[in-house]
């Protein structure tokens, strides 16, 4: 099964990766621009401070094989066919204002990742054992460390989460050949990115029915869940200082995840909120009909 990726992003600034890049709809210069990003990986493995990487962000038409030409550790130009992985990463923590993340050392976008943004698609890494480390843009402060497996011909999303010199990246493989559905159903998942110790519900509803109602600590990701295309309300509240509420629209076909963040009794910049980005579709078709919205924001 193919997933045909077309990044989304609801209810905030553009995604730090997305800005000039053009609309791809042609898998093949697709495939180009994604050699391109491995390479670049390959190559400028370089310091924090410089900030010097080619980030090529996946927004057009992308063939679920995810197999790219890269360079060898040797200094001939011969390359090779090295397996990749597809990563989006998001900075969900709500008093870093700029993030960055690396790994092994090489950092996934030229630009650090706002509070409340994303990468604006799945970016192509290394396949294998990988150090995850993020960093504080402003200070270049190691916020959290870790490491990870990531599979040949997989997807993942990278989420730093946390505030007040706490922080953790929650790294989880997005198994998208699970969101095919018949009936061109929906597919929505969450993360709760609220800082807080209570465990409060989340629920999400669509066609009448309750998909998702369920207590949820600070950090966990849900599956995906086929939902009706439409109108879907999502609500988090824990009785007391977390409640909010938001009724968004998602298409036929899609592929969402619901970001809940901000911190509770904040009428801040970081109060809380339910955001949400389109990771792709599972449909050619609306692919191929309605790429020229991948990016838009509402």
């Amino acid at each position: 099964m193919a997933l045909f990726l077309r990044p989304y992003y609801s209810n905030s600034p553009l995604p730090a990766a997305a800005e000039g890049f053009k609309e791809i709809a042609d898998s093949r210069t697709l495939l180009i621009l994604f050699i391109n990003h491995t390479k670049q990986e390959c190559t400028m493995k370089v310091s924090f401070s410089s900030m010097r990487t080619g980030a090529w962000a996946v927004v057009g038409v992308l063939a679920a094989t995810l197999l790219v030409s890269s360079c060898k550790k040797s200094n001939d130009n011969n390359n090779t066919n090295t397996p990749a992985a597809g990563v989006m990463a998001f900075n969900l923590a709500s008093d870093i204002p700029g993030a960055s993340i690396t790994l092994s050392g090489n950092l996934l976008t030229q630009q650090p990742l706002a509070y409340n943004s994303f990468t604006g698609g799945y970016l192509g890494v290394f396949a294998g054992s990988r150090p995850v480390e993020a960093f504080n843009y402003g200070t270049g402060a190691s916020l959290a460390t870790g490491s990870f497996d990531f599979a040949a011909d997989k997807y993942y999303s990278i989420f730093l989460v946390g505030k007040s010199n706490s922080y953790r990246t929650v790294i989880v493989p997005d198994d998208l050949d699970s969101t095919q559905s018949a009936g061109g159903q929906t597919q929505v998942r969450y993360i709760n990115a609220i800082p807080d110790s209570t465990h409060p519900t989340i629920t999400v509803a669509a066609g009448g029915s309750n998909v998702i109602n369920e207590p949820a600590s600070f950090g966990s990701v849900s599956s995906f869940r086929s939902v009706t295309p439409g109108s879907v309300a999502i609500s988090v509240t824990n009785g007391g200082n977390i409640n909010v509420n938001r009724t968004i629209t998602l298409d036929q076909h899609g592929v969402y995840t619901v970001l809940l963040t901000g911190v509770p009794g904040s009428t801040a910049a970081d109060s809380l909120s339910i955001r949400f980005i389109k990771n792709g579709t599972n449909d050619e078709a609306a692919a191929k009909s309605s790429a020229s919205s991948a990016r838009s924001v509402n």
